[in-house]
């Protein structure tokens, strides 16, 4: 995501670890996230490798894809807004469409 906001550029990536921490549910935690990389154009998140989040074959499943790319996209949200906002006068409402051609696995290192 671009953003012409002067404030984006302030925001660390221990700022993102710690909206990490306060603004998400025990569940989206325990997918230990972590932002890789924040830039101008967006920013480049880390889920690691876990057989609880894998289906038969190694797949990662949907579920779990899911649930970093609505959390991707609320930290790209704080960098455009200069935080994370936890009361707003309007509600944001997101359309988000994922397209999977083919299995997503585990990278080995």
């Amino acid at each position: 995501m671009t953003s012409d906001n002067g404030r984006a550029a302030g925001l660390t990536k221990t700022d993102f670890a710690a909206i990490l921490t306060d603004a998400f549910a025990p569940w989206v935690r325990d997918l230990n996230l972590s932002v890789e990389d924040v830039g101008s154009d967006g920013i480049t998140m880390r889920m690691p490798a876990d057989a609880r989040l894998s289906r038969i074959g190694g797949i990662v499943s949907g579920q779990a894809m899911t649930a970093m790319a609505d959390t991707t996209m609320v930290l790209a949200l704080a960098a455009h807004f200069g935080g994370f906002r936890d009361e707003m006068p309007s509600p944001l409402i997101l359309d988000m469409a994922i397209h999977t051609f083919d299995a997503a696995v585990w990278e080995r290192s």
